[in-house]
Protein backbone atom coordinates (compact mmCIF):
# COMPACT_ATOMS: atom_id res chain seq x y z
CA UNK A 1 0.00 0.00 0.00
CA UNK A 2 3.16 2.45 0.49
CA UNK A 3 4.50 2.04 -2.47
CA UNK A 4 0.97 2.38 -4.44
CA UNK A 5 0.88 5.98 -2.34
CA UNK A 6 4.13 7.22 -3.31
CA UNK A 7 3.78 6.30 -6.87
CA UNK A 8 0.25 8.06 -6.71
CA UNK A 9 2.23 11.17 -4.80
CA UNK A 10 4.91 11.72 -7.43
CA UNK A 11 1.74 11.61 -9.89
CA UNK A 12 0.24 14.10 -8.57
CA UNK A 13 3.07 16.34 -8.12
CA UNK A 14 3.77 15.98 -11.71
CA UNK A 15 0.08 16.42 -13.29
CA UNK A 16 0.10 19.61 -10.64
CA UNK A 17 3.19 21.23 -12.14
CA UNK A 18 1.70 20.09 -15.78
CA UNK A 19 -1.87 21.05 -15.17
CA UNK A 20 -0.18 24.57 -13.73
CA UNK A 21 2.24 25.01 -16.82
CA UNK A 22 -0.90 24.29 -19.59
CA UNK A 23 -3.08 27.19 -17.53
CA UNK A 24 -0.52 29.87 -17.93
CA UNK A 25 0.39 28.96 -21.47
CA UNK A 26 -3.19 29.22 -22.54
CA UNK A 27 -5.26 32.00 -19.72
CA UNK A 28 -2.64 34.10 -18.68
CA UNK A 29 -0.70 34.53 -21.68
CA UNK A 30 -3.49 35.38 -23.41
CA UNK A 31 -5.18 37.84 -20.37
CA UNK A 32 -2.05 39.73 -18.63
CA UNK A 33 1.10 39.31 -20.83
CA UNK A 34 2.73 36.49 -19.07
CA UNK A 35 5.67 35.42 -20.38
CA UNK A 36 6.72 32.43 -22.28
CA UNK A 37 9.30 31.54 -19.29
CA UNK A 38 6.97 30.70 -16.56
CA UNK A 39 5.42 28.88 -18.97
CA UNK A 40 8.92 27.28 -19.54
CA UNK A 41 9.83 26.72 -15.79
CA UNK A 42 6.21 24.93 -15.39
CA UNK A 43 6.64 22.50 -18.55
CA UNK A 44 10.24 21.41 -16.43
CA UNK A 45 8.97 20.97 -13.41
CA UNK A 46 6.73 18.49 -14.77
CA UNK A 47 9.10 17.00 -16.82
CA UNK A 48 11.32 16.64 -13.54
CA UNK A 49 8.12 15.23 -11.95
CA UNK A 50 7.79 12.80 -14.96
CA UNK A 51 10.77 11.60 -14.56
CA UNK A 52 10.59 11.09 -10.77
CA UNK A 53 7.62 9.58 -11.43
CA UNK A 54 9.56 6.93 -13.86
CA UNK A 55 12.32 6.06 -11.24
CA UNK A 56 9.30 5.51 -8.25
CA UNK A 57 7.48 3.17 -10.48
CA UNK A 58 9.85 0.94 -11.50
CA UNK A 59 11.35 0.62 -8.30
CA UNK A 60 8.50 -0.46 -6.40
CA UNK A 61 7.38 2.92 -5.16
CA UNK A 62 11.27 3.60 -3.80
CA UNK A 63 13.50 6.35 -4.81
CA UNK A 64 16.99 4.28 -5.36
CA UNK A 65 19.77 6.64 -3.57
CA UNK A 66 23.35 6.70 -4.26
CA UNK A 67 24.25 6.29 -0.75
CA UNK A 68 24.29 3.32 1.62
CA UNK A 69 23.94 5.63 5.02
CA UNK A 70 20.04 6.58 4.39
CA UNK A 71 18.74 8.14 7.51
CA UNK A 72 15.79 6.04 9.35
CA UNK A 73 13.04 8.43 8.79
CA UNK A 74 13.78 8.24 5.31
CA UNK A 75 13.79 4.78 4.55
CA UNK A 76 10.18 4.66 3.84
CA UNK A 77 10.57 6.03 1.15
CA UNK A 78 14.41 5.86 -0.47
CA UNK A 79 16.64 2.91 -0.69
CA UNK A 80 20.56 2.60 -1.94
CA UNK A 81 21.20 1.49 -5.01
CA UNK A 82 22.15 -1.88 -5.81
CA UNK A 83 22.19 -4.61 -9.04
CA UNK A 84 18.77 -4.93 -8.74
CA UNK A 85 18.39 -1.22 -9.53
CA UNK A 86 16.11 -0.30 -13.00
CA UNK A 87 16.94 3.09 -14.25
CA UNK A 88 19.70 4.32 -11.63
CA UNK A 89 20.68 7.15 -13.56
CA UNK A 90 16.66 8.86 -13.07
CA UNK A 91 17.49 8.36 -8.95
CA UNK A 92 19.18 10.31 -6.49
CA UNK A 93 23.05 10.18 -7.42
CA UNK A 94 24.03 13.81 -8.31
CA UNK A 95 25.89 15.01 -5.10
CA UNK A 96 25.80 18.69 -4.14
CA UNK A 97 26.36 19.81 -1.06
CA UNK A 98 26.51 16.84 0.99
CA UNK A 99 22.72 16.10 -0.39
CA UNK A 100 21.72 13.94 -3.35
CA UNK A 101 19.80 14.91 -6.19
CA UNK A 102 17.87 13.24 -8.92
CA UNK A 103 17.78 14.50 -12.78
CA UNK A 104 14.00 15.36 -12.10
CA UNK A 105 14.48 16.93 -8.77
CA UNK A 106 17.31 19.14 -11.30
CA UNK A 107 14.67 20.10 -13.87
CA UNK A 108 12.10 20.42 -10.71
CA UNK A 109 14.46 23.06 -8.71
CA UNK A 110 15.41 24.56 -12.09
CA UNK A 111 11.70 25.18 -13.48
CA UNK A 112 10.85 26.45 -9.92
CA UNK A 113 13.99 28.98 -10.13
CA UNK A 114 12.69 30.19 -13.85
CA UNK A 115 8.96 30.62 -12.67
CA UNK A 116 10.38 32.41 -9.29
CA UNK A 117 13.00 34.57 -11.44
CA UNK A 118 10.25 35.28 -14.51
CA UNK A 119 7.56 36.72 -11.93
CA UNK A 120 10.58 38.60 -9.64
CA UNK A 121 11.60 40.39 -13.20
CA UNK A 122 7.74 41.39 -13.97
CA UNK A 123 6.64 42.82 -10.61
CA UNK A 124 10.06 45.25 -11.19
CA UNK A 125 9.23 45.80 -14.77
CA UNK A 126 5.96 46.92 -13.67
CA UNK A 127 6.73 48.85 -10.93
CA UNK A 128 8.99 51.14 -12.96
Amino acid sequence: MRRILAILWQLVRTLFGLGMGLYLGRVLKAASGVSWASFAGYILMSFGGILNLIVVALNRGFMPVRTEEIPEERKRFYHAMDEQTRVWFLGDWIHIGGWYFSPGDIGLYLGLIVVIGDLLIGVALNRS
